[in-house]
Parts: structure tokens; C-alpha cells; sequence
């Protein structure tokens, strides 16, 4: 879970997006207000999973964070999956474009196919315009969870601060942070002992 890369892979998804609704009807309502929203909650949702790997004793304790990372995760492998499928429809319709474009068309099939594009684009008629928008929805509903989780980058944020203050207090006071030793006070008795005895016999 501390590999996922969401920075670069959500930024890719949302300008993808963007550049693929771009000539759609649809542009116009929904999906531009989800992928708003998927731009605005980006980086909290980069703070949030940064968090979650720097502290793998936290997610693996906060059974509702490791949850929504997972969730996260299959959203934006899902929305990735699509992306390469949009990718490779454009590739292939680039090659199939240059194929056409050799021969030597009429005027009228030219015509012909920019009509049948703009109905279908009127019409939504567009497979991938579907499925992307399932996924989009799919990572706007699970990135809208963020919410929830920003306390803790907050609070390990103070408590950061907190150690910070504290150590340049104590660097204020003397040179090095005090150390107190927990534990093995029998030992300690014991090796005093030892040694006041030994020192002892040797006065003698």
C-alpha cells in the first residue's frame, strides 16, 4: 500500500479527463463539477495517503483508512484501465485516419462522417464517454471519504511541531537532549555493588 503513487497518477487521470470531455456535449454539466472536485480534494488526498505510508502501524490499526486506500486504489486502477483503453481507441483511430487518408476519398464520405460524429456526440452515443464517467464517479464518491482522515495528517502535523519546539528547547538549555534510562535498575544496584565492594578490597 506504501507504493501507491497517487500524485502522478491522479493528475494524469483528472488532465486526461479534461482533454478527452473537451469536445463532448456532456462537458457542459456533471462531470466537469466531479472532476472539480477530484482537482480540489488532489492534494488532500496526497497528504492523507503520504500520511498513511510514512505510518503503516497507524493503517494497519485504523482498519477504516486501510479500507478507504483500498477503495482509492481500485478507483484510480480502474480509471487508469480506462484511460489506456481511451488511449489506445485514439491510437488506433490515428492509424486507421492516416490508412484513410492515402486514399483518396470522395467529398461527400468526408461529409458523411462529420455528421455521424457531431449526432453521435449530440446523442452521448460515445462507449467511452460511459465508462468514464463510471469511473470518474466511482473516484469523486471515494475521494469525497478524504474528509475523514485529514484529522490525522493534522494531528501528526502538531505532534511533529510539538517534538520540533520541545528539541530546540532543549538544545536552548544544555547541548544534548537528556536521556532517562527506563529499566535494569536491579542491575544497576547490583553492578554498584559490585564495584563498591571491588573498590573495597583494594583500599585494603
Amino acid at each position: 500500500m506504501a507504493q501507491l503513487f497517487v500524485g502522478p497518477i491522479m493528475t494524469k487521470i483528472i488532465n486526461t479527463c479534461f482533454d478527452y470531455l473537451e469536445d463532448q456535449v456532456r462537458w457542459q454539466r456533471g462531470m466537469k463539477k466531479e472532476l472539480e472536485r477530484l482537482r480540489e480534494n488532489h492534494p488532500k488526498i496526497e497528504a492523507v495517503v503520504d500520511y498513511a505510508s510514512s505510518q503503516e502501524q497507524i493503517t494497519e490499526k485504523n482498519s477504516s483508512l486501510n479500507d478507504w486506500l483500498w477503495q482509492l486504489r481500485d478507483a484510480i486502477d480502474e480509471a487508469d484501465d480506462v484511460l489506456d483503453d481511451l488511449q489506445y481507441m485514439k491510437l488506433k483511430k490515428q492509424l486507421s485516419k492516416n490508412k484513410k487518408q492515402r486514399k483518396v476519398r470522395s467529398i461527400m464520405k468526408f461529409i458523411n462522417k462529420r455528421v455521424f460524429k457531431i449526432v453521435n456526440r449530440a446523442l452521448k452515443i460515445d462507449p467511452n464517454l460511459k465508462r468514464l464517467e463510471e469511473v470518474v464517479q466511482k473516484l469523486d464518491r471515494v475521494s469525497a471519504g478524504v474528509a475523514t482522515f485529514l484529522h490525522l495528517v493534522k494531528d501528526a502535523k502538531q505532534e511533529h511541531q510539538e517534538q520540533q519546539l520541545e528539541l530546540y528547547r532543549a538544545r536552548e538549555t544544555g547541548s544534548l537532549p537528556k536521556n532517562d534510562l527506563i529499566g535494569r535498575g536491579k542491575e544497576k544496584e547490583f553492578i554498584d555493588e559490585v564495584m563498591l565492594v571491588s573498590a573495597l578490597q583494594h583500599q585494603l
